[in-house]
């Protein structure tokens, strides 16, 4: 992992920093125009920061099926 990141994470931690951000982005358009052109420029950096993963097998056993 890089940069000290712990695995695995604190899920909710991460879905809450992403709210923040996300309502932070919205209440400030230029902070909104600046994040989506650093994104635009660095595809992997939005991947991490804000997709999930899904994998179906994990429900089936009773386990988290996403996972950010």
């Amino acid at each position: 992992m890089a940069n000290g990141e712990v695995w695995p994470p604190d899920y909710g931690k991460v879905l809450s920093r992403r709210l923040e951000e996300l309502h932070s982005w919205r209440a400030d358009p230029d902070k909104l125009r600046r994040v989506k052109a650093y994104y635009k420029t660095h595809p992997v950096d939005f991947i991490r920061h804000w997709c999930d993963t899904y994998d179906p097998r994990a429900a089936m056993h009773g386990g988290r099926s996403r996972m950010p």
